[in-house]
């Protein structure tokens, strides 16, 4: 359960229950959830309905209670990075999914996010605002109750790390390409034509910030060059940045399912290194930068890209490629 607290100013007072609270982003589904429950909505320590009216001064409290998520607890070792009472970041690894499925039921963040739960006697389902690919590392957020998601939901901002075969001759650039599944069965993507059926707009942004060639002696089957990414997404389909890389002939390295080679690494070199976003409840903003990876460090190594590359990425924050232009 988690309880939120709100003293009322001169501005709101008038102001119904219902109104205050839409004002301050709570959801019509837990408004819903906040009647049916006895002491949900308090003002004063006494019971009020969203319709009654609010004066300066009131204290109006809410309690959220949540139901316990359905997963398994497995005890697996995942980083935390950040934990207050409303939310948890992870740095998750590579060869973990994020939700349960039927070939992945024991050892997926959603598993290690109950065991999380269990330690500590919470009861929170989970709640994943920014979802991964099994094999993509790095920063992810969960929310610890449905208000939290919801004012998350859409507002993180994302910056990945991707290391691509190939040599990109621009510095930067805009990938806008649609992106469909290859059939219902398949989940593979692929570049669609606008307006396509099942076709979905995906909007990528790219910013090279090293070079790399490999020796293709001791690594054969390698891609000669290689570029180290770093990546903005404006939209968050599914296989994203992998899709697009493919599509314009820059696969990522260790990502057979779109072109890319085993030479180096089986493991496809994605990473979400940095998100910020405005602390829902405490209003402050937030940023969290974990550029190194184990995995990606060698490889990196291996193209001959110097791991102080990543060294320079943390604490600077540069607008993406193209940003405040319409």
């Amino acid at each position: 359960m988690r309880v939120y607290s709100y003293q009322i100013d001169e501005y709101h007072s008038g102001w119904t229950v219902e109104g205050f609270l839409r004002s301050v982003h709570y959801s019509s589904r837990v408004l819903t959830k906040l009647k049916k429950s006895p002491t949900g909505l308090l003002c004063n320590g006494e019971h009020i309905r969203t319709v009654d009216k609010l004066s300066t001064g009131d204290v109006l409290r809410l309690e959220l209670e949540d139901e316990p998520g359905s997963e398994p607890p497995i005890d697996l070792p995942v980083e935390i990075v950040y934990d207050d009472a409303d939310l948890l970041i992870y740095d998750k690894p590579a060869a973990m999914p994020c939700h349960p499925s039927q070939r992945h039921r024991e050892d997926t963040l959603a598993n290690v996010f109950a065991y999380y739960c269990l330690e500590r006697k919470l009861t929170i389902p989970f709640r994943q605002v920014n979802r991964l690919d099994k094999d993509t590392t790095g920063l992810t957020v969960i929310a610890k109750n449905e208000y939290v998601s919801s004012l998350l939901n859409g507002r993180l901002e994302k910056e990945y790390l991707a290391l691509t075969e190939g040599k990109f001759t621009q510095p930067e650039g805009t990938i806008d390409a649609p992106i469909r599944r290859l059939n219902e069965i398949s989940t593979l993507r692929l570049v669609a034509r606008e307006g396509e059926e099942g076709a979905q707009s995906a909007h990528t942004r790219y910013q090279a910030a090293a070079w790399g060639r490999v020796d293709q002696e001791l690594h054969p089957g390698a891609a000669e060059s290689h570029t180290l990414l770093r990546v903005w997404i404006a939209t968050g389909r599914t296989h994203q940045i992998r899709v697009h890389c493919a599509s314009i002939g820059h696969p990522l390295a260790g990502d057979d399912l779109y072109g890319g080679s085993l030479a180096l690494t089986s493991q496809q070199m994605l990473r979400c290194y940095r998100i910020r976003f405005l602390h829902p409840v405490k209003g402050e903003w937030m940023e969290f930068s974990r550029p190194w990876e184990k995995e990606l460090v060698r490889v990196m190594e291996e193209t001959g890209i110097e791991e102080s590359v990543l060294e320079s990425l943390v604490g600077e924050v540069p607008q993406p490629p193209g940003a405040g232009q319409r």
